[in-house]
């Protein structure tokens, strides 16, 4: 009996053993995948779409980078660290920090807002190729329209509250922005990216509709392994409403304060923001800058009935805090043909430049 306790524990340390090496190999991959991203940026940046070497050519998956490494390693290169990924770690600038963007497309954008669940398919194909075309690593958020905020506003459900009925309405908005998510996800992988769905329900709660705990690692994990993560608008845990809506604007401002991506771009269904409502105002002259200075100057028109994530100077004031954390911030027109891809390439488009500041 001795000698089984006995091989029973040499067992039990060998597989611990095995674990840890698995981990600190997957460690080791995972952050050299990372700064493969990084070189060939600024080439990118000065040359406009002039197209990079091989080497440091459009974005590939870290996944497509660590089989060609291997590949090149030979048998049983996976159980060992990678020597070519280990010298670029050495001679890459921001190493810890790797180039990513960050977008996120309007729930105006990608549904008629007007009618309950409908989803414009063609607005969706269309910017799925184009974010495929920016060729590098992203960070997507999506709002949730018409999928979300009819029956959110309709049952406020932004106050919470422990009645059956209303439970039974957050579950199914909570199903409903689901089903645009899978959505836009499919249309994404069609054009070739390996996108997985985050939603904030999973990672996230708030107080008071302010956030109280939140974990970015599945989204830090699976950029790490070459996936675009996606989050969206969601009806989420609320330690004092019971539950709340967090939208994506909020995810926005977390993402980017966690990833400090080099560029934030909002595509609206405008052309950016305007000194009135365009819609309401032909006059409306649109800005090219805004900071907090420039408040002052915008006649903000209350948010439309049915928008239970708060008023445009409320949305505003986000992107100010945004600002903070990315190199450049921009509202750009999501109907627009390619506007979304250009502003992320950092061409100049048609647009609004949001800037932190007093």
């Amino acid at each position: 009996m001795g000698h089984e306790r006995d091989e029973l524990e040499d067992c039990t340390d060998q597989n611990r053993g095995n674990r840890q090496r698995v981990l600190a190999d997957q460690t080791s991959i995972s952050v050299a995948l990372d700064v493969r991203v990084r070189p060939g940026h600024e080439q990118d940046e000065a040359g406009g779409d002039q197209g990079n070497s091989r080497e440091y050519g459009e974005y590939q998956s870290p996944a497509d980078g660590l089989d060609h490494a291997l590949d090149s390693e030979g048998p049983g290169a996976k159980s060992k660290f990678l020597p070519g990924f280990q010298e670029s770690i050495k001679s890459a600038p921001d190493v810890g920090r790797p180039t990513v963007l960050l977008v996120k497309l309007g729930g105006s954008v990608l549904t008629d807002k007007a009618r309950l669940r409908t989803a414009r398919h063609a607005a969706i194909r269309r910017l799925a190729g184009e974010l495929a075309s920016v060729a590098r690593p992203l960070l997507i958020v999506h709002g949730a329209g018409s999928f979300g905020h009819l029956l959110a506003s309709r049952h406020k459900l932004n106050a919470g509250g422990a009645s059956k009925a209303k439970r039974t309405v957050a579950a199914q908005v909570q199903s409903d922005v689901r089903e645009l998510d899978q959505l836009v996800i499919n249309e994404l992988n069609r054009a070739g990216f390996a996108s997985v769905s985050i939603p904030p329900a999973s990672v996230l709660s708030l107080d008071d509709g302010r956030v109280s705990t939140i974990d970015l690692t599945p989204f830090h994990g699976f950029s790490s392994l070459g996936f675009t993560p996606v989050t969206f608008g969601d009806v989420v845990r609320d330690v004092s409403r019971g539950f709340s809506i967090c939208s994506g604007d909020l995810m926005m401002l977390e993402l980017a304060r966690a990833f400090r991506p080099k560029r934030a771009v909002f595509a609206a269904d405008v052309d950016g923001l305007y000194t009135a409502d365009p819609k309401r105002r032909k006059q409306a002259r649109l800005l090219a800058t805004v900071g907090p200075k420039d408040l002052a100057q915008i006649e903000f028109s209350s948010s439309p009935r049915t928008d239970v994530t708060g008023s445009i100077e409320g949305k505003l004031r986000r992107m100010f805090e945004i600002a903070e954390y990315v190199d450049e911030c921009l509202i750009v027109n999501g109907n627009v043909k390619n506007r979304v891809r250009d502003a992320l390439r950092g061409k100049r488009v048609v647009g609004t430049r949001i800037v932190r500041g007093p």
